[in-house]
């Protein structure tokens, strides 16, 4: 098992190095600039700045220290910005990180060039937003190896959050907890081209959402995490809340209760699955890829369902799972609306560097997904598949199913090229 989490976790770092991105997902007009210069983790008064010291300054509006270079204090009124500057490298934790209590940004120089990761045996989580009206984004780093324990309730091994979160090219690798593996969240939160890989929880592998409003994911990867109990992708269970999951792929996910849905577990709201792909979330007898159950719905469209195992789709206790058209889905575990292919295999390759910032699996030459989503559904020249800008979403007579656009469906097309050659991967220590 740690051989498979450590290849995963090399091919993702590679990918995201040889990924151009822009910076997005920040809070508005920051008044109080920290800049981190150390990768230490001490919150001595020693002339650096510290990722601990940091977040203090941002929480008290006080700056961490009276010799040069410590940090600097955060704004009493606006919201802070701690940067990275040109630092790079791994911030080994010995400690837990302080609460985040204030509106703020973390804005690392990239998840392939900044790791935050648990470096002890000490089980505690990395990050903990716990203010309810705190605004904070945490954009382009790894977060790895963080852990929660208590009793089956400890919650976020990489992530916790209480308050309105934005998450933007983070990668989620090697957590744990008993609920929310990568990231627990009871407020609203926005997930966007992020990675949560080898995540492992009761419930909730990757992902426990459990927010009373409505929350976004986007251009998002799902692989490989794990729920001994509900939801080895996504745990969702709030009944006023709304998720809507776009143009994202789960792959490999694994449930090992029964009737506990491998890549996603809806018990209370809604979920909406549109345009992505779901494949291979394969768990125990009495499983499915994607499980409503009690009062909950789950809406699909546009999206692939395929070798999940031992179905794709499966609802229990009066839980409703509902086709708005276009999927194709490789059984005849989804009742049929316009457009649905059914009993169809997807023709996909392999889970792999496809463009952009996240693995996602491409429709082959022959797919059924080809120019098989809706036809109301029209090129926009700003829309994009999972993958981004120079991948538009429609590519052909009409949009593919899925969450990835064939450029030429009829022949061979650099639909697959190869990751930019790149030394620089820092691995999570994986302490259990």
């Amino acid at each position: 098992m740690l051989r498979r989490h450590r290849h995963w976790f090399i091919v993702i770092m590679l990918l995201l190095a040889s990924s151009v991105s822009t910076r997005a997902g920040v809070p508005a007009a920051p008044t109080a600039a920290i800049i981190v210069t150390s990768l230490g983790d001490d919150a001595a008064d020693e002339g650096a700045c510290t990722l601990r010291e940091a977040i203090t300054a941002a929480n008290t509006n006080a700056a961490s220290g009276v010799e040069p270079g410590e940090c600097a204090a955060g704004s009493a009124t606006d919201s802070d910005a701690i940067s990275f500057g040109s630092l790079t490298g791994v911030v080994d934790l010995v400690t837990a990180l302080p609460d985040i209590t204030s509106n703020l940004s973390i804005t690392g120089p990239g998840a392939t060039l900044l790791t935050v990761r648990r470096n002890v045996a000490d089980p505690f989580r990395i990050f903990t937003i716990f203010d309810f009206t705190a605004v904070v984004s945490i954009s382009d780093l790894t977060i790895a190896n963080g852990a929660s324990s208590n009793n089956g309730n400890g919650s976020g091994g990489g992530i916790l959050n209480l308050g309105t979160l934005a998450l933007n090219r983070v990668v989620l690798a090697d957590n744990r907890a008993d609920r929310g593996g990568g990231v627990s969240t009871e407020g609203p939160i926005t997930i966007v081209k992020c990675t949560f890989v080898n995540n492992t929880a009761l419930i909730g592998g990757g992902l426990e959402y459990g927010a009373p409003a409505a929350s976004f994911i986007a251009g998002t990867t799902f692989v490989s995490n794990t729920a001994d109990q509900f939801g080895g992708g996504i745990f969702s269970f709030n009944g006023k809340g709304r998720l809507s999951i776009d143009d994202s792929t789960f792959n490999g996910n694994t449930a090992a209760g029964a009737e506990t849905g491998n890549a996603i577990n809806n018990r209370a709201g809604i979920v909406e699955v549109r345009r992505s792909t779901v494949t291979n979330n394969n768990g125990g007898a009495s499983n499915a890829g994607i499980v409503s159950r009690g009062e909950a719905t789950v809406t699909l469209s546009s999206t692939i369902l395929a070798d999940n195992a031992p179905v794709n789709l499966a609802s229990y206790e009066g839980g409703t799972l509902t086709s708005q058209g276009y999927n194709l889905v490789s059984d005849s575990s989804l009742t049929p609306a316009t457009g649905d292919l059914l009993n169809t295999p997807a023709n996909l390759g392999p889970l792999q560097n496809n463009g952009g910032p996240t693995l996602t699996r491409g429709p082959l030459v022959g797919s059924a997904a080809v120019d098989a989503g809706d036809p109301a559904i029209l090129f926009n020249a700003a829309e994009f598949d999972q993958r981004g800008p120079g991948f538009p979403r429609v590519s052909g007579t009409r949009i593919d199913i899925g969450a990835v656009e064939r450029r030429n469906p009829t022949g061979a097309t650099p639909d697959d090229p190869t990751p930019a050659a790149n030394t620089r991967v820092f691995l999570p220590v994986v302490m259990r």
